[in-house]
């Protein structure tokens, strides 16, 4: 996990807020420190902070409105560790609810403290990078679906919309592999499907096939994969 990243520390006791600023700096944290939920709203018109920690006992609005208000108009994602004395299980699934990540009670130890930021922030980083990836996938295999087109009736085949000149055989083989993307297929099965179980073929023909048309395929030729003593198939995306 990178260091470096900022917390926004809402607390308005001094000496508990500079204790916490100094131990989370120790660990390589850049902290901005707010006595006020008024005075965190203006700091976060200037940066957005990687964690948010939250008391809830602040002057004039507390910590559960600070959060409502975080939440229903400023619609942030940020995630937040309530740091509280109050000890009332309702105090704590209230503020689970309105959208607290982590309870904290005071007194508390900064160690734990900084474990619970660093456990929050790496599940988060993992669920973008899960999320990143997903919409990564998404695109490519929707890229991937749209890049060979058949045409069956007219007998004509196109990769990312240029229209490919092909053998009858070419085309068949391409078909075949398209209609079952992902599916491996041995030469004789590729020769029965387009031929029939009586003709006659050896490896090296089918090889010279998928040669062919692989540098028809031009740049997108690695769509067609060699399966090592097996035969062939077209690639999934992925």
């Amino acid at each position: 996990m990178p260091r470096g990243q900022s917390i926004l520390l809402i607390e308005d006791e001094e000496d508990i807020r500079k204790l916490v600023s100094f131990n989370l700096q120790k660990d390589g944290f850049v902290v901005e420190e707010a006595d006020s939920a008024e005075k965190a709203f203006e700091i976060l018109t200037k940066i957005s902070p990687a964690l948010i920690i939250l008391d809830l006992m602040l002057p004039e609005m507390d910590g559960f409105e600070f959060l409502k208000e975080l939440h229903r108009i400023h619609k942030s994602t940020i995630p937040v560790i309530i740091v509280s004395a109050k000890s009332d299980d309702t105090d704590i699934v209230a503020g689970l609810e309105i959208g607290a990540d982590d309870f904290i009670y005071k007194p508390f130890n900064p160690k734990v403290l900084v474990a619970r930021i660093r456990s929050i922030l790496r599940r988060n980083t993992n669920a973008q990078v899960s999320k990143q990836k997903l919409s990564s996938q998404n695109k490519k295999a929707a890229e991937h679906k749209d890049l060979i087109t058949i045409d069956s009736e007219n007998y004509e085949a196109r990769i990312a919309g240029q229209k490919l000149m092909l053998t009858s055989t070419e085309f068949k083989i391409l078909t075949l592999l398209t209609n079952k993307q992902g599916r491996i297929f041995s030469r004789f099965q590729i020769v029965d499907s387009i031929h029939g179980t009586q003709h006659a073929v050896t490896d090296r023909s089918i090889d010279a096939q998928i040669k062919m048309l692989r540098k028809k395929l031009g740049t997108h030729a690695e769509l067609i994969e060699t399966i090592r003593g097996i035969g062939y198939r077209l690639r999934e995306a992925v």
